[in-house]
Parts: C-alpha cells; sequence; structure tokens
C-alpha cells in the first residue's frame, strides 16, 4: 500500500491511524499485521484502499483509489477519437 502511494507521488501513511478514523478498524488491522512501527509497510494495497476514511469530497473511495480515477478518466477522453481528433 505504501509502495504503492510512493509511486502515485503521495505521502505514505506513517501508523495505521493515519489510514482511518474507525478506532475498530485500526484495531484490527494491527491484529493482522502487527503494532510495530515497520508494521505498516506490510498493508496490502486493496486493504489500505478498502479502509481508507479520508476521501475528497463527493467521491466515495479513498485518496489513493481517487488518485488512479483522475489519472485514468483524463487519458480515456484524450485516448478517444471522438473527443480528440473526430471532436
Amino acid at each position: 500500500y505504501n509502495e504503492f502511494r510512493r509511486q502515485l507521488g503521495l505521502n505514505p501513511i506513517k501508523t495505521f491511524d493515519d489510514l482511518t478514523d474507525d478506532k475498530e478498524h485500526v484495531r484490527i488491522i494491527r491484529e493482522l499485521y502487527g503494532s510495530e512501527p515497520e508494521a505498516v509497510e506490510k498493508l496490502d494495497l486493496l486493504i489500505g484502499m478498502l479502509a481508507e476514511s479520508h476521501r475528497p469530497t463527493g467521491f466515495g473511495f479513498g485518496e489513493t483509489a481517487f488518485q488512479i480515477f483522475i489519472s485514468n478518466a483524463s487519458r480515456r477522453l484524450q485516448a478517444d477519437r471522438f473527443f480528440t481528433d473526430n471532436y
């Protein structure tokens, strides 16, 4: 999860508390991945993306998925000849 965020140019999380405000989710994630400081680097991408509680305004998914959505939406429009060359 953290490496994927780095690849996107996003800041990695430092603790599981940075991931979500839901204390029960943090407890479960710590139980699964461990509570040592380096445990956040073990977090799986899908689990991290689904657990993110910090969401851009008006969106139903977190910051990491939002970055993928934005980059793919603009590329799709640029690659569609009906929106570019034959508009």
